[in-house]
């Protein structure tokens, strides 16, 4: 299964590493008006999920406001809470990427869906996870 990267006006991610709360608005602010799609702040930032939450408060919504050095399963939870829809993550972890996929699924059959299905690499996974 593959999730096809949206449309982007730059084929650039900006990283805001080290990127404080309070200098958050600004800077993606001007990053936004120069055509900027995808901004990230890398969660070894200062507060890096107060710094999500404003940044995807401020994004219109064709922006992916999102974290990187994703690396458990309760930083998604964490991101996604923050309003954030982009992941990036140094390594493959069946764990992030099952709850990566499981929130998409929830979000993309209503909010309320309760459906009880894993993920189709969780049934199949050559790693041997189940």
């Amino acid at each position: 299964m593959s999730i096809p990267f949206p449309p982007m006006r730059r084929p650039l991610v900006a990283i805001l590493r080290g990127v404080k709360p309070g200098e958050t608005p600004g800077i993606v602010g001007a990053l936004i008006e120069a055509g900027m799609t995808a901004i990230e702040i890398p969660l070894n930032s200062p507060e890096p999920f107060r710094s999500i939450e404003i940044a995807a408060k401020r994004a219109p919504a064709d922006v992916l406001i999102g974290a990187g050095t994703v690396l458990t399963a309760a930083d998604v939870d964490r991101l996604h809470g923050a309003g954030g829809r982009l992941l990036v993550s140094p390594n493959v972890d069946v764990d992030v990427l099952a709850r990566e996929m499981c929130i998409r699924d929830r979000r993309r059959h209503g909010a309320d869906s309760r459906r009880r299905r894993s993920p189709p690499w969780r049934r199949r996974s050559p790693l041997g996870v189940a």
